[in-house]
């Protein structure tokens, strides 16, 4: 319908240039000026302004309009579901014929806007379930409507943010409703089969990310290695482009303390370079170690490991933990210091050993060394 000049403003452009990937922005427009024409959408005539989340359409008797993009959305839906209702096979029918079609408690006013829409058009109208405000906590305690200053709010936002899609469909689908076995992880297909309108919720939603945090590690951790493995790749990409690590060892001890796949980047650095770090890292009361006795644990464990032919988790545990009963101390009085030459922190994703398998042999002895001449400067003095 509409040949002439269309210009984009605003973050909804990305959706329009989707919806025309697709095949349905021309449709969506088409049905949108009619809309516009008859005043069932439209607002206001003859706006000339340009609005960061509108499109300006040039043509004919309709110059200098604005349409709306946050509209758009709703038609395009509308249109979409038209097309496919009753065609599609798999999921998607699955989730139209369980769901139907749903606006928002800030839509309900549109209703009937849409459903003249639906009319003129010859559709089926659709069954509408009003579902519940989602909010974001603000800094003092209280609530408002969900917007960016409670953090990411888009899902591609959310994926960038290093959750996982499936986690993100599985939380969104529980605010304001809430499963009659109180089940919590759910797969798509799962959601689907156990929806029930009568489990909705009439009150407001709190959008909770440290919820969402929580769900997306119970998916982290539920992956085999090799999944988890290749889904941090990138993250062990970024931190080291040209080196090959133990990958396997690496992912045994991230994926049970990562939740947020943008984790990993920050968790991992201290295995490309060693930190400075001060000699009183070594001191630990729990582990009962000191300036003194961390030399001596250093100079017990540098030679052992200096020997050791084969550089494996089970090779240097079993060359390690023969060493606490003959200098007559407690593992972890060894293993702190060993730990803290290594990384150059007290907090890291996993233990020593699994550390000096990842770094290797000869980073390992360089490190430890490092820490012991550290240990013997700081005593002299």
């Amino acid at each position: 319908m509409f040949t002439n000049e269309i210009a984009i403003y605003g973050d909804y452009g990305v959706m329009a240039d989707r919806l025309k990937e697709i095949g349905l922005f021309e449709r969506i427009l088409d049905v949108y000026i009619c809309g516009a024409v008859v005043g069932m959408i439209m607002g206001r005539k003859g706006e000339k302004r340009k609005d960061k989340n509108s499109v300006k359409i040039f043509a004919g008797q309709l110059n200098n309009e604005i349409v709306r993009l946050r509209y758009l959305a709703s038609v395009a839906y509308m249109i979409d579901n038209s097309d496919k209702k009753n065609t599609e096979e798999g999921e998607d029918e699955l989730l139209r014929n369980t769901f139907g079609d749903w606006f928002g408690v800030g839509d309900e006013k549109s209703k009937e806007k849409y459903n003249l829409l639906y009319e003129a058009f010859g559709w089926e109208l659709p069954t509408y379930v009003h579902l519940p405000m989602i909010m974001g906590k603000n800094e003092d305690g209280s609530v408002s409507k969900l917007s960016k200053r409670h953090g990411s709010t888009g899902f591609s936002d959310l994926v960038n943010d290093g959750y996982l899609p499936e986690a993100i469909i599985n939380y969104i689908a529980l605010l304001g409703w809430c499963p009659k076995d109180n089940q919590e992880v759910f797969t798509l297909q799962g959601l689907a089969e156990h929806f029930s309108i009568d489990g909705i919720s009439k009150s407001q939603s709190i959008f909770d990310y440290d919820k969402l945090t929580w769900l997306n590690g119970e998916y982290l951790r539920a992956m085999t290695l090799e999944q988890f493995t290749q889904l941090a790749m990138p993250s062990y990409k970024q931190v080291f482009p040209q080196t090959d690590l133990n990958w396997e060892v690496l992912s045994s001890i991230l994926q049970p303390r990562v939740t947020k796949l943008n984790q990993i980047a920050d968790m991992i650095g201290f295995f490309k370079e060693l930190p400075e770090y001060s000699a009183e890292l070594f001191v630990n009361k729990k582990s009962k170690t000191n300036l003194e006795n961390s030399v001596t644990m250093l100079e017990a464990a540098i030679p052992v490991l200096e020997r050791l032919d084969t550089w494996t988790v089970e090779a240097i545990h079993d060359t390690l933990l023969a060493l606490p009963e003959q200098l007559e101390v407690k593992n972890g009085t060894l293993l702190w210091p060993v730990r803290i030459a290594a990384a150059g922190m007290t907090v890291t994703p996993g233990g020593a050993i699994e550390i000096l398998a990842i770094l290797g042999k000869e980073e390992t002895l360089r490190r430890l060394n490092i820490g012991l001449e550290k240990l013997k400067a700081e005593n002299k003095e």
